[in-house]
């Protein structure tokens, strides 16, 4: 019988497979982080300020945005190789990510355009952190089930309703992870190095880059174990019509 994981049991696999993968996990993540470090070394160089510079700022942080969901994507690519295969490599990865770039981008833009509408407004805000969690595995469903936009979110929100607890766990402890070493790394460097006050705010977004591998690993999991609890309410009971089966990666089971 499929049986559904728990948060324990997917940070665990997450981090067995990052460790008897590493090299593979390197190579996904290194052209995230070289790419995220250039732009900000040229931030910290350039001699803009006022408008240019929060213009500077905002294109450097999409920069970092599209980087990271790339790397998301290459990490969803490489489980989804790893089970069926039994292999993967870096190149082949990335090969799949932008066979799909186009679909990725436009469902990035829908959620990051309905998440800052939302939080314009302090009232809400909450709606924002529910869809936050709701839409939080759209990448994984892009790259694994080929959905676009509006469907690809969801179809995500649909995975994650019955576990509700266990990504926000999943999504927590990511931010929790890039916000305590983001904010170390950045103090440091403004204490020791006395980079500009706007590196400041745009370290812990290059921390981020370097940790997607890992926080991609425990969202490709929680989606699969989405998956997994939909299989298990549909052989429990009734549907008649279903989702594509969804098994737990081989790798880890």
């Amino acid at each position: 019988a499929l049986q559904g994981r728990g948060v324990g049991q997917i940070i665990s696999d997450s981090a067995e497979l990052l460790r008897a993968h590493w090299r593979l996990w390197l190579g996904i993540g290194s052209p995230g982080v070289l790419l995220a470090g250039l732009s900000l070394l040229g931030l910290a160089l350039s001699e803009s300020s006022g408008l240019l510079s929060g213009v500077a700022s905002l294109a450097t942080s999409l920069l970092i945005a599209v980087l990271t969901t790339l790397v998301t994507g290459a990490t969803s690519q490489a489980v989804r190789l790893l089970d069926e295969q039994g292999q993967a490599s870096v190149r082949e990865c990335y090969r799949q990510v932008f066979a799909r770039f186009w679909p990725m981008l436009v469902t990035l833009v829908l959620f990051l355009g309905a998440l800052v509408a939302l939080t314009l407004s302090v009232y809400l805000s909450i709606v924002a952190l529910v869809l936050t969690l709701g839409w939080s595995l759209w990448n994984a469903v892009v790259q694994v089930e080929d959905r676009t936009g509006i469907d690809a979110l969801r179809r995500s929100w649909r995975l994650v309703r019955r576990q509700w607890l266990t990504v926000g766990a999943v999504v927590g402890l990511i931010a929790l992870l890039a916000a305590f070493l983001g904010g170390l790394l950045a103090t440091l460097a403004l204490v020791a190095v006395q980079l500009p006050p706007v590196m400041f705010h745009l370290i812990p977004g290059l921390t981020s880059v370097v940790l997607q591998p890992f926080a991609a690993l425990l969202l490709i999991y929680a989606y699969f174990n989405g998956r997994t609890l939909e299989d298990e309410a549909i052989e429990g009971g009734a549907a008649s019509q279903a989702e594509p089966r969804g098994e737990q990666p081989a790798i880890s089971r």
